[in-house]
């Protein structure tokens, strides 16, 4: 578990930093001055992003494997389960809007 999450890490790093080099020329479709990225979305995010990793970083450190598998396991199926919650909403309104078309 514990090198799957430091692969996992090292992916979304890589894809993320992929992601921002692509964009780093792009043009604001409205805002032709300014760039694509939103650098105050950046600074609003990146103190909790980088207080979540050190937290994750210490848990990590002093939890055994068997919590870190529980704990994983757990936001996993709670993520599982509002994702299907979400998805029975938007079915259900997708329906009614259907329903009233006809």
């Amino acid at each position: 578990m514990k090198k799957a999450i430091a692969i996992s890490s090292f992916s979304i790093f890589v894809g993320t930093l992929t992601r921002f080099f692509y964009n780093w020329g792009e043009r604001h479709p409205e805002k032709p001055n300014m760039g694509a990225l939103d650098y105050g979305l950046s600074n609003v995010m990146m103190p909790l992003t980088l207080i979540g990793t050190q937290v994750g970083a210490i848990v990590y450190l002093v939890c055994p494997v068997l919590v870190i598998n529980v704990l994983l396991t757990t936001l996993l199926l709670w993520l599982w389960v509002k994702a299907m919650l979400k998805a029975r909403d938007i079915i259900r309104k997708e329906r009614e809007a259907e329903e009233k078309v006809k």
